[in-house]
């Protein structure tokens, strides 16, 4: 797949935003406390690959089918989406 050339700052912003939101739902202050240490250094890394020709697209649809499973309320539909985005960002 042609690898996106730019990312765009507005998804950048709503890609944090969903990730905040979801660390502060689970209750976990350490987890909360932790994204809010590593997010911005994270949306740079991701805004850095998607310049590369290797950008793998997921990275924009995983993060739409997380948020489609945090609003269909499905727990265990969104932790497997979050664990599945994790585990293809390093890719």
């Amino acid at each position: 797949m042609r690898a996106c050339r730019c990312w765009p700052s507005a998804l950048n912003d709503t890609v944090g935003k969903l990730w905040l939101t979801a660390a502060a739902a689970t209750g976990n202050p350490l987890l909360l406390d932790l994204y809010l240490e590593i997010g911005s250094a994270l949306r740079t890394v991701l805004r850095d690959r998607a310049q590369r020709d290797d950008f793998d697209r997921f990275l924009v649809a995983g993060h739409g089918s997380l948020l489609a499973a945090i609003r269909a309320g499905d727990p265990e539909a969104a932790v497997r989406e979050a664990s599945l985005n994790v585990e293809t960002s390093g890719d």
